[in-house]
Formats: C-alpha cells, structure tokens, sequence
C-alpha cells in the first residue's frame, strides 16, 4: 500500500469531494454511482485505493459520454444547464474549501444570506439583458451567486477595500475553472475595484 503522510489526506478528500459533487450536478451519473462507487470505503491515507476509486469514477463518465456521443440533443441540453439554487450553494462552499480562501472561510459565509438572496431573485428576477452591480461585494459571493443562478447580461461586483478586492479576485479565478470543469454556464461575471471600474 502506498500510504500517505498526514498533510496528504486533504489532498486525497478533496478528490473525493470533488467527485461527490459531479455526481450531484448529473442525475445519470449520480444513480450509476450510488450503486457502485459510493459503496466502496476509502482510505485516505491509501494512494493505491484513491487512484483505483477516481479510475472507476473515470470510466463511468467515459461510458456516460460514449453512450450518449450520438445524442446532440442531450450533449447540447447539458451545455445549457443552469445550476439550481441549492447546488449553487453547494457549489460555492466546494470552491471555497478548495480555494487560496478557505482560511476565511467563516467571514465568507457570514458575508451576506444567501437564502435571502434567493428568494428575492425567486420574486424579481433579472431579464437578459440587464446589469447586475453589487458596491461592496467584500468577497465577491452575492454577484458569483446571482452568475451562476440567473441569465443576466453581467453580474459586477465592486470593492475598493484592496485586501478583499484581491481576496474576490481568486474567488472569481475559481469559480470561472470550476464552473468550466464541471461544464455549467454562467453569466459574465467580474469583480472590479472602484477605481479600475470607473476609470475602465
């Protein structure tokens, strides 16, 4: 057995994190998964088993995919996907405890209520063409949140605080990659700082 250090494992559980929350985004995935891989019990200290467990993740994705390589109707629905609103809470926490920022962790999750600002964009929602502009985002979660959940011509937030700006900066680095990798549009989002915003 390839065993690894103790600083290793959360390496390792991010691996499996990341493949739990893939299954939550695919339905078909999900099921397929539910009966074979989240039955097997993971060592995180053993290297062998995690490559063994993201291999058979690997292949069921393959098998998905060639199943349904003929199918531009269900290939071209899934590039259109909206995430739903309880994924994308979900979503943000994974990025965050994956992210430069996970030490910040609770003044993130503390910034704004993300339940609020669902059920006000449940009531007035935002038309495609319309600019949504958040002044003082601090981390960025509220226009990252209104991206991913609404189609809206831009979603802005704006922070002249540096050391948050920068901090909402990475955040939006990783929510662009991680929405990308698990193939879920979004609205155009940028985090700016006053000054750059108004000068630009």
């Amino acid at each position: 057995m390839d065993e690894l250090h103790e600083d290793d494992t959360n390496s390792t559980n991010n691996v499996i994190q990341t493949i739990k929350f893939a299954c939550e985004l695919s339905p078909e995935l999900r099921k397929i998964s539910e009966q074979t891989l989240f039955r097997t019990m993971i060592d995180l200290k053993d290297l062998t088993m995690i490559k063994a467990y993201a291999e058979a993740y690997n292949k069921i994705v393959n098998d998905i995919l060639s199943r349904n390589k003929n199918n531009l109707q269900i290939r071209n629905h899934s590039k259109r996907q909206k995430i739903s609103s309880r994924l994308t809470r979900e979503f943000l926490q994974f990025i965050l405890k994956l992210s430069s920022q996970k030490d910040n962790q609770l003044l993130i999750q503390n910034e704004y209520s993300f339940e609020l600002i669902d059920e006000l964009f449940r009531k007035f929602s935002l038309r495609s063409d319309d600019i949504f502009i958040h002044l003082g985002c601090a981390y960025g979660h509220l226009p990252l949140q209104i991206a991913a959940m609404l189609s809206c011509k831009k979603s802005i937030g704006i922070e002249n605080n540096l050391n948050l700006y920068h901090s909402a900066k990475l955040f939006e680095k990783e929510f662009s990659f991680w929405m990308k990798w698990f193939g879920k549009t979004y609205s155009d989002c940028q985090v700016k700082s006053s000054f750059h915003y108004f000068i630009y």
